[in-house]
């Protein structure tokens, strides 16, 4: 089996690739379909971004598993690639920039390479187990920490928002006045390297995908914060309700959902 090393360098390659082919054709879509509702939407690019990344990664590593959010695989495996070809469509379909490309590589059931692309911000984001969290800014490459933000009143906080249920409305609705800022960027990749690159001090999210989670995981745990399920126990990347944070501010966030009746199942 190649090394982690190739892994790597084979996500940072098609990621750069595919960010230049998501920027190229974000206003030339030509197909918008429902796959669960009229909330959950897919395009004839997302279709065409994922062939390209299961093509590359399979063309270098023909062995390995791959798990991706448009149709690929229904399980979720311990070792393989896990894909989001774009996390925020329905960002990308209004033309919006914030909207982002997710590839990891899982070992032993735990992600130990995550890369993300935020191809309109010309940012890449990447972590290795082990190696600390990194991003690429115009072909410029530094180390990137969470923030040290410790009280909750100056805390910039993120969320996401999903048509499935209420529940996180309630712990929206609560958390008013409390923090300094809250934000839903409708991506929760983005949202989760911002976690990892202290411009948010947590997010948290309903309704989480392996393929949402896995890299933003690696990056935000490697950046020297903490990944929680929403009961306060540590997370795995398969949850479907986590908390990233600076490992600060969390456990007073996790009280507050749990006062409101936030971490109901």
């Amino acid at each position: 089996m190649k090394g982690l090393d190739e892994r790597l360098n084979s996500a940072l390659e098609i990621v750069r690739k595919v960010g230049k082919f998501l920027v190229d054709n974000q206003f030339k879509i030509s197909e918008v379909r429902y796959k669960t509702s009229v909330f959950d939407l897919v395009t004839d690019i997302d279709l065409k971004s994922q062939e390209i990344i299961i093509e590359h990664l399979k063309g270098a590593f023909p062995n390995d598993v791959f798990v991706a959010e448009e149709g690929y695989s229904s399980e979720f495996p311990d070792h393989g690639w896990f894909i989001d070809p774009i996390d925020g469509t329905a960002n990308f379909i209004h033309g919006l920039p914030i909207f982002a490309i997710s590839i990891a590589y899982v070992l032993d059931g735990e992600p130990v390479i995550g890369v993300a692309g935020i191809p309109r911000l010309d940012s890449i984001y990447f972590a290795m187990k082990g190696e600390g969290s990194f991003k690429i800014e115009k072909g410029t490459e530094r180390k990137i920490n969470v923030s040290e933000t410790v009280d909750l009143l100056k805390a910039f906080v993120g969320t996401n928002y999903s048509s499935k249920g209420k529940e996180n409305l309630v712990r929206i609705e609560k958390l008013m006045g409390r923090v300094r800022r809250l934000r839903i960027f409708g991506s929760s990749v983005y949202s989760m390297v911002c976690v990892a690159e202290g411009l948010l001090d947590a997010f948290w999210a309903d309704y989480l995908k392996p393929w949402d989670s896995a890299a933003g995981f690696l990056m935000v745990k490697e950046a020297g914060g903490k990944v929680e399920n929403l009961d306060g126990d540590p997370g795995n990347f398969k949850d479907e309700k986590l908390l990233f944070s600076n490992g600060r501010i969390d456990s007073e966030l996790l009280k507050i959902f749990e006062d409101q009746g936030g971490c109901s199942n």
